[in-house]
């Protein structure tokens, strides 16, 4: 006779049975994703959904662990199968506008297979849906699992947080999709989580100030300065857009402490925490997503002689 289980026995393994099933369902999705990521193959969302995931439909904007067990599912196969390097993280919708817009009651996060040199020139071609660029802060970490994979604390402080930083970087996110849609903001939001959140990699800019001194700084107190340094956009040497740090979360740190608060009650969390050391973290957008075309060349300025990035599509 075999043991009778508990209710919450029975409720636990009920959900594990849900999750492999999931994860299952979602093999085929995540391998057409692949295929159009590595083959520079363009999708149309709603296909995507009808055709290879419908278990998306289900998902919405305050429940989106469907679409994250996706975008883990494609992020493993283009890691393991076909070699791809993630080289960090982004965070996505970190502004109270961007989240009205999208339903979403708090930021999104994915990884980025892509890390540019300052002043690439990324093709734009009809075969990559590449939209544009934004410029954000981002954070190289280091000691993560000196400091956080060892700390027993429920929720990370900023206190925690700043302790991992190394440095500070101005930097673009690209914006690229694996769906020909031609704007972003009509994708259903489940789609997009499961695909890195229009993730195309991220240009690494240049600073000039004592970054390395900078970023070994512990105190919560020394990076305020963020918070007001202002980032002036240029697009062929017109200034097209003005933001501040503030405008991410209110400061580009108060998005680096949600990030790593959330990402650990991800699966294998803390696994990919661990995996962060060395890596950058982009923290949003301060300029918001501007549209660049072929044959333009995007400059971000960051403070007084703080730092800058460029790029050019072509």
């Amino acid at each position: 006779m075999y043991p009778r289980l508990s209710q919450k026995k029975l409720s636990s393994a009920s959900l594990l049975l849900q999750k492999c099933s999931i994860h299952t369902s979602l093999n085929k999705p995540a391998r057409v994703l692949c295929n159009a990521f590595m083959h520079h193959k363009l999708l149309s969302s709603a296909d995507f959904v009808t055709q290879h995931a419908p278990t998306l439909k289900a998902s919405n904007s305050s429940d989106l662990s469907t679409a994250y067990f996706l975008q883990d599912t494609f992020t493993e196969l283009l890691s393991k199968e076909h070699g791809k390097t993630v080289y960090g993280w982004k965070i996505g919708c970190t502004s109270k506008a961007v989240q009205t817009m999208f339903k979403l009651t708090q930021p999104t996060i994915a990884p980025y297979f892509d890390l540019f040199e300052n002043g690439a020139k990324l093709s734009k071609d009809q075969n990559v849906k590449r939209h544009g660029i934004e410029a954000e802060f981002a954070f190289q970490m280091i000691n993560l699992d000196k400091v956080l994979l060892s700390n027993t604390k429920k929720t990370w402080t900023e206190s925690d947080i700043v302790q991992c930083i190394e440095s500070v970087h101005p930097v673009f996110e690209v914006i690229a999709s694996r769906f020909l849609d031609e704007s972003i903001v009509k994708i259903d939001v489940a789609c997009l989580v499961a695909d890195l959140f229009c993730s195309g990699g991220i240009v690494k800019g240049i600073y000039h100030t004592q970054q390395q001194q900078r970023g070994k700084q512990s105190s919560p107190e020394h990076w305020k300065f963020l918070e007001e340094m202002r980032v002036d956009l240029f697009v062929d040497d017109q200034l097209v857009k003005t933001g501040h740090g503030k405008d991410v979360l209110g400061s580009p740190i108060n998005a680096l402490v949600w990030f790593f608060n959330y990402l650990k009650n991800t699966n294998n969390g803390l696994q990919k925490i661990q995996q962060l050391n060395g890596k950058l973290i982009s923290t949003g957008t301060c300029t918001g997503l501007t549209v660049l075309e072929k044959g333009q060349t995007a400059v971000a300025r960051f403070g007084n002689n703080f730092g800058s990035v460029s790029v050019t599509f072509v």
